[in-house]
């Protein structure tokens, strides 16, 4: 199935707005020294994206439009009155007294230090450093009224970076300083080697500059396609190098056929520091372009054209970068031959399409539901403790297929993997796929074909189409 995608008309475009602002507060220090702009490719390999900015605990309690972002003048500290502020630059803080700087990094010196939130009656403090991760070294609890909690899931450690975001997922440039976990995009984007430093905003050009590079980076790993702080993924998403030098290279191929093949990284989006530019398609079905005022769905307005249709070299010219991703889900259509039904992931049809049948002499006859195909990270896998998630084949006997957890009948032989089914339906959100059996044909289906059909129990649970 094609995704959405902007031509250069952009209708319904929503952008996100940077503002420069200046720093909060005022301080009487001499002049800093000068900015230390780093900018580098980043390293090969897959990327785990995420829905969160700062972290799965910090970013629900946003205020007036900001994630928590703290002022850079300590209000208690354990070497009382030396430090006078502190500066985040590339995930380490560095204390100052005055101009001269005291020490960084993970030193035991921050064990102590209370920062004060903006906007929030709530205060941070750093409860101890860890140098088994030095890029984001500092665990932190939040203060309110008195009663500490941890700022990061699971006590973990916090990044420091320069500046504050907003809840539509902007970068403002100030001497705010911003802590992001290690569940959070904006930590996960510099370890990937978009590191701006303690950069302001530069050049003009948002592809030169080190911070709108990164940015750009934040909403590619969240899938914020409209720019608009909204994710459009599942956390622990794994998802293809980004690539900003080379538009003809990797991620940037585009299946041949359908159902795309499970373990390759295909072309998905171009980006820039407002959203995605154009698409080649959704990361995760489930959560469908209808949705978005930015992304009229091209199978429906033929004014849209994707990623494809523009061309590479067009978008080489505008693009900060491209990424691609694996297929996370695939469709679950009911198909028949005659008197005999099949449901699976092969093939290809829906809304507008042309039906490319999985098997010759099949008619389309609808989509029942989405199962996963590539599974994010925060879903657990068959043969684990706790499973999430139950794979599912297509079996053979004969001329009968069916899409099962197993095969019906010993004379049903595995021919393929189709994907998985959740085990659990705990928000009672997906649709119960069961087995059904009318004489020798077998079908899965998430309700009989008709009522000669006996139903043989359930699967699993699947995504609604």
């Amino acid at each position: 199935m094609v995704s959405g995608v902007l031509s250069e008309r952009r209708p319904m475009r929503v952008l996100a707005v940077l503002v420069l602002l200046g720093a909060c507060g005022v301080d009487s220090e001499p002049p800093k020294p000068e900015y230390d702009v780093v900018a580098k490719p980043p390293p090969p390999g897959e990327k785990d994206q995420g829905r969160y900015l700062n972290g799965s605990v910090s970013d629900p309690l946003a205020i007036n439009g900001y994630h928590l972002h703290a002022d850079r003048f300590p209000v208690g500290a354990t070497t009382g009155s030396t430090i006078t502020r502190v500066e985040a630059s590339s995930g380490q803080l560095t204390a100052y007294h005055g101009q001269t700087a005291l020490f960084s990094g993970a030193d035991l010196g921050f064990v102590g230090v209370e920062l004060t939130l903006i906007d929030s009656p709530s205060i941070l403090r750093i409860v101890g450093v860890s140098t088994a991760t030095p890029d984001s070294p500092y665990i932190i609890d939040l203060v309110t009224n008195g009663v500490a909690t941890s700022y990061c899931k699971d006590g973990g450690t916090a990044f420091a970076s320069r500046g504050r975001w907003t809840t539509t997922g902007a970068h403002e440039v100030d001497d705010t300083i911003n802590f992001t976990c290690f569940d959070g995009v904006i930590w996960k984007c510099f370890t990937w080697g978009y590191d701006p430093g303690n950069a302001p905003l530069g050049t003009p050009d948002p592809r030169n500059d080190p911070w709108r590079v990164h940015q750009a980076c934040t909403r590619m790993a969240r899938a914020d396609r409209c720019g608009d702080g909204i994710p459009k993924t599942l956390e622990e998403t794994s998802g293809g190098q980004p690539n900003i030098t080379d538009p003809t290279v990797a991620p940037l191929r585009v299946p041949a056929m359908d159902p795309p093949l499970p373990d390759v990284y295909w072309f998905e989006a171009a980006w820039t520091e407002d959203g995605a530019m154009c698409l080649s398609r959704e990361r995760w079905k489930s959560m469908p372009l209808d949705e978005d005022n930015c992304m009229p769905d091209p199978r429906k307005d033929t004014m849209v054209e994707t990623c494809d249709q523009i061309g590479i070299d067009t978008l080489a010219t505008t693009a900060t970068f491209f990424n691609g991703s694996k297929i996370g889900q695939l469709y679950l259509n009911r198909w028949h031959k005659g008197t005999e039904q099949l449901a699976t992931v092969r093939g290809l049809a829906g809304i507008g399409l042309a039906a490319e049948p999985p098997f010759n002499g099949y008619v389309f006859d609808e989509q029942i539901g989405l199962l996963m195909r590539n599974p994010p990270g925060s879903l657990s896998l068959p043969g684990t403790l706790d499973p999430d998630l139950a794979s599912v084949g297509l079996f053979r006997k004969t001329t009968d297929r069916v899409a099962s957890t197993s095969a019906p009948t010993g004379m049903h032989n595995l021919e393929g993997d189709e994907g998985y089914v959740y085990v659990d339906n705990p928000e009672g959100a997906y649709l119960e796929l069961h087995l059904y059996q009318l004489g020798t044909d077998y079908v899965s289906s998430t309700s009989p074909p008709s009522a000669s059909y006996s139903d043989l129990g359930r699967l699993g649970y699947i995504d609604p189409p």
